[in-house]
């Protein structure tokens, strides 16, 4: 980035885009000097990009954050999904626990961020989001999941192990 001021643009996804992630249209903030970026070669509006452009644009205007809402929501849970899966737990948890607050009765969010939280060393934080998901109501595949966590959770505070490695599927 140059160092001198930004401002913004909104850009219209295609409809499509809106319906993959099962949300109504909203124009998406994109600050002018991210989007120079995103123009030249081999540039492009990522799910990571848009949402991080997201968090900033509603950082700079609280009262907008529900209109981003539900699609701040999707694509929180879109990138961290992508870093637990690449072993970034840290990372996930980060994006996963947006994808929570903006979402939070949503379990798969909710079970999400609970499991990179115990998979990222935050043993204590993943029981505590288990804890309250148990207030949700769940389903039995849901309670075997929190469940799931909570055991991780709980061996591995018992064994005062570290956090998982990248790359480690576990």
């Amino acid at each position: 980035m140059n160092g001198r001021a930004t401002g913004w643009v909104r850009l219209q996804l295609k409809a499509a885009a809106y319906a993959d992630f099962g949300v109504a249209p909203v124009l998406v903030p994109v600050r002018i000097d991210v989007l120079e970026v995103m123009a030249a070669p081999g540039g492009q509006l990522t799910a990571q990009m848009m949402a991080a452009e997201i968090v900033a644009w509603v950082e700079e205007h609280p009262d907008e954050y529900a209109a981003y809402r539900p699609l701040l929501g999707e694509l929180a849970y879109s990138v961290g999904t992508e870093l637990a899966m690449a072993g970034d737990h840290a990372g996930a948890a980060c994006w996963l626990e947006r994808s929570a607050i903006a979402r939070p009765t949503d379990v798969r969010a909710v079970g999400n961020f609970a499991r990179a939280l115990a998979r990222s060393g935050q043993s204590e934080r993943a029981l505590q989001v288990c804890s309250a998901a148990r207030r949700m109501k769940l389903d039995a595949q849901a309670a075997s999941f929190f469940a799931s966590v909570e055991k991780e959770s709980l061996a591995a505070l018992a064994a005062g192990a570290a956090p998982l490695e990248p790359g480690d599927p576990n």
